[in-house]
């Protein structure tokens, strides 16, 4: 069996109500909500696009059986 590393980009997109009297003010206040509501990371949608896939040589490490010659 081979082995590959599979890399898989996220692009997250989350909606902040704010109200503003400035563009530049509304950006600044929905930065301080991401900084200070821990919520958004764990609830947003997201984009999953494919990066790259690579044959990867089998260590020790990447075995999920442990050591080679070690089959469970």
């Amino acid at each position: 069996m081979k082995y590959y590393a599979v890399e898989i980009k996220r692009t997250s997109y989350v909606t902040i109500h704010v109200e503003a009297t400035s563009k530049a003010h509304a950006e600044a206040l929905a930065f301080e909500e991401l900084e200070n509501d821990g919520s958004y990371g764990a609830t947003n949608e997201a984009d999953w696009e494919l990066e790259d896939i690579y044959e990867q040589f089998a260590t020790d490490e990447t075995r999920s059986y442990g050591p080679q010659g070690e089959n469970k």
